[in-house]
């Protein structure tokens, strides 16, 4: 029985070169490792990538088989279908997030552009060998109208990134063929000449793309934020890194697309420069081991071909890494073998197997022509390894108006932690730099102006109708367990926050602004999407998950919310409110307001503080009857009108000045009271139900508060 085994497991290795093999496995392992973090610990996600490793891995074996002169009769046929199947992505492909890159064929979709990253060098290597005997300058020629093809194609979808791929590709077929360095250089000089050109043809997001590239912190609540962010955790790892699952970066969701194309920078914040060094060093050697292959291959079709999936996977490496550490622009290329998707793994599996196919049909000796060309990869490598553990950029620290009671805020030591959702908004976070400087009225049904351009980027208000928006409930405090990783200290912009352990009696005053609709259903800090119609918060320092009470201070609405969020992180801002809860609040109009956070503990009694719409204009006066008289224990005698509970007396009575000051003249008094474990303002005593519901009417029409009747 052991010896079949042996005997299959000879067989199954025979085809493939175990040297290779080993450190293609290498890499996987890696990319494993770093995606079960990557993925907040989700083995359905982790058990799929798993299986695409195995459907990678039967498709190179499977193309191991085939000798290279098969595989070489494919060039032709290969590249017209793939060409055939771009043409019909222009013509009738589907369109996701504004690139048409997909083509329906049956009952699946197809990206025809995975398969031309094969089929172009395949076809310029397989034109180029047939002329191998009488290669002259027309044969060249020929074969970069043979790369314009399919790289016209994927650029019109567009899809710089795979476009880059291809063409470098095609480039290295061309180069490795004899293509001479002075036509190299004359068509550096022609490329560098037509920027202007190609400048004018590139879309919008590519020209910010490159933009970005050059100055980041440009725009760095929009194209820059990915680099920056990726900066950021890439420089915080330090030598060492936080630990494998540690990544306070990954883990709070600051990272975007963190299982992709950002993967190398989950890997360099939790293994540190040590990590990167030993992962750019595995890269290399699979080159330079593809390389070698190439130096023995039989056959001009062989040497082209190895050559050039050998450069190209270092290609594939290079522009990853360079676009995560900030030194090439952002494009959609995974880390092979590492980020999360099968169709990559798939190509990369056929791509290979093709290198072990020109392995197993190779010539006794090789003349390492291949390796004269790669002497400068191990110095690329170098650079890439100094470059990944370069510092994180450091931003000057703001300062808070209202620090937080129950948690330590520090200078920040070694780690930083990029910024997440809640914190890249301006101080005023509905109306952007170019709003008109009328702000725009509210609509008569108390629903926000119609977003657009007077709201920062694309946020702004979603479609439910005030009157909807009205009835959604209060945060309802329930015992929760903390959140593993949310409520660990991180850092940002050179502040370091320690969450505190429990809310306790924490309380703070400052400026309280919204997110809306550019954020719906993204990933919150505490992993939950974000539900700009629920009663939800972001807070820097409250525990993940907590409850707190916010109030207006300009017209005492309060709701209660679910801290779910980091943020935000600008001067004077305390909290960052769901879309439903600023409208409550009545600011969502104004994009910001002073407000008053209070924790709640679950169990704790939570008064009917709903608020109406506010509606007119302050009536400013003074209020001679108001009295600042309180009383503990002991709700007051008679009829009153309840306009606001707070867990601090000096809160209940700031908005005692502040109606006071709106009200004008009344006959009643406003008088602050404890009962029931909180301070209350009260209006009052009134003389009978008709007084009372005249003077609700009257606070709902000056000052847009909904008191509350107490009765004996």
């Amino acid at each position: 029985m052991s010896e079949l085994l042996l005997r299959f497991g000879r067989f199954l290795m025979r085809p493939l070169d175990r040297h290779l093999l080993t450190l293609l496995g290498l890499l996987s392992l890696i990319g494993l490792i770093t995606l079960y973090s990557a993925i907040d610990e989700s083995l359905a996600r982790w058990s799929g990538q798993l299986l695409n490793f195995g459907a990678a891995l039967l498709c190179m074996w499977l193309v191991a088989q085939i000798s290279p002169a098969r595989i070489a009769s494919l060039a032709l046929p290969l590249y017209v279908i793939g060409v055939l199947l771009l043409v019909a992505v222009a013509v009738n492909g589907d369109v996701v997030n504004g690139a048409r890159r997909w083509l329906h064929i049956g009952v699946t979709r197809i990206q025809p552009s995975e398969l031309v990253k094969l089929a172009t060098p395949m076809m310029i290597a397989w034109y180029l060998h047939r002329h191998q005997d009488f290669l002259r300058p027309i044969h060249f020629i020929v074969a970069v109208l043979l790369l314009a093809v399919p790289l016209g194609l994927v650029l019109r979808q567009p899809d710089l990134g795979t476009a880059m791929l291809i063409g470098a590709a095609g480039f290295f077929v061309l180069f490795l063929a004899g293509l001479r360095y002075r036509v190299i250089t004359v068509m550096m000089v022609l490329g560098l000449a037509a920027l202007p050109v190609l400048w004018s043809f590139m879309h919008d997001y590519q020209r910010k793309r490159v933009l970005t590239l050059l100055d980041p912190s440009e725009d760095p609540l929009g194209a820059g934020y990915h680099t920056i962010q990726a900066m950021i955790a890439v420089g915080s790892g330090g030598i060492t890194g936080k630990g494998w699952t540690n990544g306070t970066q990954s883990h709070l969701d600051f990272l975007p697309e963190r299982h992709t194309d950002f993967i190398f920078a989950v890997f360099a914040e939790e293994f540190g420069m040590v990590g990167a060094a030993v992962m750019i060093g595995v890269i290399i050697a699979i080159v330079l081991r593809g390389l070698r292959i190439a130096s023995n291959a039989s056959g001009l079709f062989s040497r082209l071909m190895a050559g050039s999936l050998a450069l190209s996977f270092f290609t594939y490496a290079f522009v990853n890494i360079g676009m995560v550490i900030g030194v090439l622009p952002v494009v959609g290329v995974p880390l092979p073998l590492v980020s999360y998707g099968g169709t990559s793994l798939v190509t990369m599996g056929l791509g290979f197997g093709i290198l072990m196919s020109i392995h197993r049909h190779r010539s006794s000796l090789g003349d390492g022509w291949v390796l004269r060309h790669a002497l400068l990869l191990p110095c690329l490598g170098v650079l890439l390894a100094a470059c990944a553990s370069a510092p994180a950029p450091t931003r000057p620290a703001p300062v808070q108006d209202a620090s937080p009671s129950t948690a330590q805020r520090k200078p920040a030591e070694q780690h930083s932690v990029p910024t997440p959702r809640a914190a890249i908004k301006p101080a005023d976070p509905a109306v952007t730099p170019a709003a008109p400087k009328t702000p725009a009225e509210p609509r008569p049904d108390g629903a926000p102006p119609t977003w657009g351009q007077r709201y920062y980027l694309d946020d702004g208000p979603g479609d439910m109708p005030a009157a909807e928006m009205d009835r959604i409930p209060d945060a309802v405090p329930v015992e929760e367990e903390p959140h593993r990783f949310a409520n660990r200290p991180y850092s940002v912009f050179g502040v370091t926050y320690e969450p505190a352990s429990s809310p306790g009696t924490f309380s703070q005053r400052g400026m309280a602004s919204w997110y809306g609709r550019r954020f719906h259903g993204k990933r919150t800090s505490s992993g939950e999407p974000y539900d700009m119609y629920k009663m939800s918060a972001a807070h820097p320092t409250l525990p993940i998950p907590s409850y707190a009470r916010v109030t207006n201070l300009a017209n005492g609405r309060s709701v209660v919310v679910r801290i779910n969020d980091r943020g935000p992180f600008h001067p004077g801002r305390v909290m960052d409110l769901s879309y439903a809860a600023a409208h409550r609040l009545g600011y969502a109009n104004r994009g910001s307001a002073e407000v008053m956070v209070e924790a709640i503990r679950p169990g704790e009694r939570i008064e009917d503080t709903a608020a109406a719409p506010e509606q007119s204009a302050q009536t400013p006066g003074a209020l001679a009857s108001a009295s600042p008289a309180t009383r503990g224990g002991a709700r007051p005698e008679g009829l009153w009108l309840q306009l606001g509970a707070f867990r601090e007396r000096a809160n209940a009575e700031k908005l005692r000045n502040s109606v006071a000051e709106r009200l004008g003249e009344v006959p009643e008094r406003l008088e602050v009271f404890e009962y029931r474990g909180s301070w209350r303002l009260g209006l009052g005593p009134l003389q009978n139900d008709g007084v009372a519901r005249a003077t609700q009417s009257r606070l709902l029409e000056t000052t847009g508060i909904r008191a509350i009747l107490l009765k004996p």
